[in-house]
Formats: structure tokens, C-alpha cells, sequence
């Protein structure tokens, strides 16, 4: 029968286009939909010229900085690295964007 050779093709490709194409696994509505973005100018910024805004704590002395592992040279806040510690904001904030710049020794 000459007509029946073409027929098999021609449903299997109807059948590929009918069907959706599947690039990949599902993307989960939580990585696709964004959240509203609320912006506006920083409700907070270092000034470049002290800590204030900010308090310093270190294993050693606590609330106290008497080895003044913390202090603002050239406009950035230096870490002496004399002791363990950190420091933070006196303030509390919540859903923030923060952007930071830092350098290890020399390189940045």
C-alpha cells in the first residue's frame, strides 16, 4: 500500500507538537515571583569618620576597646586583629540590603 508509509511520521510529529515542550525541571513559584521591592535613601551609613551609630565588643575586654582594635583610618573602619571581637549597629533592623566593601591586609 503506498498511502500507509507516510502516516506513522506524520502522527508522531502531530503528537510532538501538540504536546508541551519540557526544557527542564519545574522552577518552584518562590524562585520565580519577587517580593516588592521597597526602596529609598539608607536609613543607615558609616560616616567615614568614627564609630558612632556602632558599639565594638571583644572577648577580652568586652564592651571596653582599650587596645583599640577598632578605629576609622582613611575613611574605613580598621580591625587591628589584637583581639577577637566584632562590632555592630546600636540600632535594629529587619529586611535590609547590605552592602559592604572590605580588603584582607594589602589585597583588596
Amino acid at each position: 500500500m503506498p498511502g500507509r508509509n507516510w502516516f506513522a511520521p506524520l502522527v508522531f510529529v502531530a503528537s510532538l507538537l501538540s504536546s508541551p515542550a519540557r526544557v527542564g525541571p519545574t522552577i518552584p513559584p518562590f524562585a520565580v515571583d519577587f517580593p516588592p521591592i521597597r526602596s529609598g535613601p539608607p536609613l543607615f551609613a558609616f560616616n567615614g569618620k568614627n564609630l558612632d551609630g556602632f558599639y565594638t565588643f571583644t572577648r577580652q575586654s568586652h564592651f571596653a576597646d582599650p587596645n583599640h582594635v577598632f578605629t576609622v583610618q582613611n575613611g574605613m573602619v580598621r580591625v587591628s586583629g589584637q583581639e577577637t571581637g566584632g562590632f555592630a549597629t546600636r540600632e535594629t533592623f529587619a529586611d535590609y540590603h547590605l552592602i559592604v566593601e572590605w580588603k584582607w591586609g594589602e589585597a583588596t
